[in-house]
C-alpha cells in the first residue's frame, strides 16, 4: 500500500484492487478457518453433552447395584443353582 502525503494528523492510502483482492482472500481465509472452529467446537459440545449422559447412566447402575441387600445381590444365582439341582437330580431318579 502506497502512502501520499500526510494532510495534517490524516494520511490517505490508496489501495490497489490487487491489494484489496489479496486482502479480501486473507479475510475470507480467516472467516473459513473460523466456521470450522466453531463447528469443531459444537461436535466437542455435543460429544461432552453425549459423554455426560452415558456416565450419569452407569453411575445410576451402580448406585443401584451397590445400595442393593445382600440378599438381592447373591439370592438369584442361588435359587437358579438349587433349582437346576433339583431337576438334575428328577431327571437321574426317573
Amino acid at each position: 500500500m502506497a502512502d501520499t502525503e500526510p494532510q495534517g494528523k490524516k494520511t490517505n492510502i490508496i489501495v490497489t484492487y490487487e491489494e484489496l483482492a489479496g486482502i479480501h482472500m486473507g479475510v475470507q481465509r480467516i472467516d473459513t478457518k473460523l466456521g470450522a472452529l466453531q463447528s469443531d467446537i459444537a461436535r466437542i459440545g455435543d460429544e461432552h453433552t453425549d459423554h455426560e449422559v452415558r456416565i450419569r447412566a452407569l453411575e445410576l447402575t451402580q448406585a443401584r447395584h451397590q445400595g442393593s441387600t445382600g440378599l438381592a445381590q447373591w439370592a438369584t444365582p442361588v435359587l437358579l443353582a438349587i433349582i437346576g439341582t433339583a431337576l438334575a437330580v428328577l431327571n437321574y431318579i426317573k
